[in-house]
């Protein structure tokens, strides 16, 4: 079970009794199921896919504050530019969120030292 819990993601694979790494492992499974599932249906459905994603942009987009402080607090603009780039709304991704919220126009919002590489890249 151990090695099963390891290649489906779980952190700490030998935490818990017996019970409760069947229950993370069938979680895990069902999660990863519902994964599948999901990009299977982007392929039958692009609409309700792009739907989807336009949703998530919107509601990531209204979740943060206005001017996020904090790293934390700016979080879900990373995620609603993400989103809204899945959905195919690149311009408003950028002059909505990105560039006035994130990046804060000519202020440049330090985020270099407090993002790994790989965030900043993706963002």
């Amino acid at each position: 079970m151990e090695q099963s819990l390891r290649w489906f993601g779980d952190p700490n694979p030998t935490d818990g009794s017996s019970r409760e790494r069947g229950q993370r492992l069938a979680d895990l499974v069902r999660r990863q199921r519902t994964l599948l599932e999901h990009s299977q249906n982007k392929r039958h459905e692009p609409n309700a896919w792009q739907a989807g994603h336009e949703r998530l942009y919107e509601h990531y987009k209204n979740a943060a504050p206005e001017m996020p402080d904090t790293l934390d607090e700016m979080m879900p603009l990373f995620a609603a530019v993400v989103h809204g780039c899945k959905a195919g709304k690149y311009d408003e991704a950028f002059n909505g969120v990105y560039w006035p919220r994130i990046v804060r126009e000519h202020e440049f919002f330090p985020l270099t030292p407090t993002l790994s590489p790989g965030d900043r890249i993706s963002v």
